[in-house]
Parts: C-alpha cells; structure tokens; sequence
C-alpha cells in the first residue's frame, strides 16, 4: 500500500475509519489539514500550493492506479496534510467499478482548479469523461 493511501471500504466503514484516523492524528498533538478547511478558511490557495497538492495526488493516485484500482472521491474534502506536510487520499470508493483511473484525471484537474480559485465545484455535477469528451471532437 502507498503511505498516501487509506484502506477503505463500504462508505459508512470508510467515513468511521477516516474519522477515527483524523482523531488520532488530533489526539497526539498531530492537527491534520484538510483541503476544504484550508479553502474555507483562506480562500484561493497560492500557486505553488496549488501545483504541490496536484503533484502530490497524482504522485499518490498513480500508484494506486499501477494496481488496477481508481478512487473515485478526489475532491477537497478527501486530501489531507499530515503536519510533516505529506498528503493523504482519504474517503475512496475503490470498491465502485464504475470509477476508472480517468475519472480521477479529471478529478485532479477539478481539485486543482478548486484550489486556485476557493470555488467549490458542485460535487453533484456530472463531468463527461474523457472518452465522451474525445468522441465530441472527433
């Protein structure tokens, strides 16, 4: 496993284990920094905060993606920093088969996006995929 990935599965499993992670981080003096709370609180993201954080997630999504699995939840409220500064991929829904390592391309894309402007993207919105997007130009 990637040190950037969270074993999750089953999305009441996974939001209990990630709460449980975020409160023993919190408990030894460890305050982990979500993204979404950093937007909230701080608005557009410098930047080379920005290019970091994309980096960071593709870093960490292509291993993930090396093993056959996808995320499928990239979004501000799913990356977190670590005090050594090093980012985590919290909430997955690895276990949803329609998730494909595009979608979370395009995630990344919409992540950074988010972060240099402090506008969050409505989560609900469907986003064509690539392919759909490609056979348009064709």
């Amino acid at each position: 496993t990637h040190p950037s990935h969270r074993r999750t599965s089953g999305s009441a499993r996974a939001g209990a284990l990630e709460q449980s992670i975020l409160r023993l981080v919190s408990s030894r003096g460890l305050v982990p920094e979500v993204i979404a709370d950093q937007l909230t609180a701080r608005g557009p993201l410098p930047e080379a905060e920005c290019r970091g954080i994309g980096a960071q997630a593709a870093h960490a999504l292509s291993a993930m993606h090396a093993r056959g699995l996808a995320h499928g939840n990239i979004r501000p409220s799913s990356i977190v920093f670590t005090p050594d500064g090093s980012l985590r991929l919290v909430d997955s829904n690895a276990a949803t088969p329609a998730v494909t390592p595009s979608d979370d391309i395009v995630s990344i894309a919409l992540l950074v996006v988010e972060c240099a402007t402090g506008v969050r993207i409505d989560p609900s919105a469907r986003w064509p995929s690539p392919l759909q997007i490609g056979r348009a130009h064709v």
